[in-house]
């Protein structure tokens, strides 16, 4: 990787990018310092591109987004908890919601 003692700009961008692989970053700050390590830049493009039109199929067709357990829309929860409307509270009804369901039966 080094010519004598002098580190290219790419390379030290690919040093970058292997840390950042290793360090506690977002999913897509870590997809792009992947796409760095494995393609040039011209091909980056149609990955980039696939990756993206893959994850918003997986947030569309998320299995927990049709799930329901006895009285339990998981989809309504989802779509709250997304919304970021009192998760605690909505994780206690759900406690419950499953409690009380366990006592009818």
């Amino acid at each position: 990787m080094q010519r004598g003692n002098k580190i290219t700009e790419e390379e030290k961008e690919k040093l970058q990018a292997k840390e950042i692989l290793k360090s506690d970053e977002d999913m897509d700050t870590k997809m792009e310092a992947l796409m760095k390590l494995l393609f040039e830049k011209e091909e980056r493009e149609t990955y980039e591109k696939r990756y993206q039109g893959n994850r918003k199929k997986a947030e569309e067709f998320s299995i927990i987004k049709v799930l329901k357990f006895g009285t339990v829309d998981f989809k309504k929860i989802y779509e709250e908890v997304r919304e970021e409307k009192g998760i605690i509270d909505k994780l206690r009804d759900i406690k419950k919601k499953i409690s009380f369901g366990a006592e009818e039966r």
